[in-house]
């Protein structure tokens, strides 16, 4: 991480890019909340700074395409890719700068709208996708005939980076392994401090503490429960407040910093 000036801060925008309607708790929160539905909100979240705009995540994508392999999820109109980022005045095909917290296909479909972007991912988690333990197969949508991770079709436009990495000044990507290897948060520094977005290893408030952040719960999703624990040692180590990427009390504040 390097040091920034108040110029370098950035403001962080969450779009909505559906809705998982059912789902159980326990997949969100290891060893709480079994037999508890709940609906949570696919989330991506726009970046903007003096030096220009950057999306975190893509959502999953088309419904019609889910042909059984995932939880039902559904998305109206105004959630899709393009009309959701149009919404915050972003067009897709104009953006050159897309983050790519991992490569579940809940986070990184429709790469085929960014034209002009360069994907960045870690290698760690590339390596992964191609070689997933055999309950994230489908979650990465790997060695099923007839389907083709979506990540794939963009390989001439992904860039990986090897760790944390500052992508820009103010902006740094922090590796969290746990849920996946290779899963990165980015910590955002804004006029109200830093905020980090974890992803998937805080997909709920919950995640980040019942009664305080000393107090996380390990997503239920993950390929390594004490990776999970130092990874939540990090977020704390930052002092950043933490957003959730699966939980509609993101969508509190249409901007952070909050006013």
């Amino acid at each position: 991480m390097t040091d920034v000036t108040t110029e370098d801060t950035w403001t962080i925008e969450p779009v909505c890019l559906g809705e998982f309607p059912i789902l159980e708790r326990s997949a969100f929160t290891y060893m709480r909340g079994y037999g508890e539905k709940f609906s949570a909100p696919a989330i991506g979240f726009v970046l903007r700074s003096r030096w220009g705009t950057v999306l975190l995540d893509t959502g999953p994508g088309d419904p019609a395409g889910n042909d059984g392999l995932h939880s039902t999820w559904t998305r109206t109109p105004e959630q899709e890719l393009v009309t959701a980022l149009r919404s915050v005045g972003v067009e897709a095909d104009e953006l050159e700068w897309v983050i790519l917290s991992h490569l579940h296909y809940d986070h990184c479909s429709d790469l085929d709208l960014f034209p002009r972007a360069t994907f960045v991912v870690q290698a760690e988690e590339l390596r992964s996708a191609v070689d997933p333990v055999r309950p994230q197969r489908g979650m990465y949508e790997f060695g099923f005939e007839g389907r083709i991770p979506p990540w794939m079709t963009v390989t001439s436009q992904l860039r990986t980076v090897r760790g944390d990495t500052t992508l820009f000044p103010g902006l740094d990507l922090i590796l969290l392994p746990g849920h996946t290897p290779g899963l990165h948060g980015v910590l955002v520094q804004t006029t109200g401090g830093p905020h980090l977005i974890a992803v998937d290893l805080v997909s709920v408030l919950d995640n980040w503490g019942a009664g305080g952040p000393d107090d996380w719960i390990a997503p239920g999703i993950h390929v390594d429960l004490a990776a999970c624990e130092r990874s939540f040692e990090r977020i704390r180590e930052t002092g950043a407040r933490v957003i959730a990427t699966h939980d509609w009390r993101t969508f509190d504040h249409a901007r952070y910093p909050a006013e």
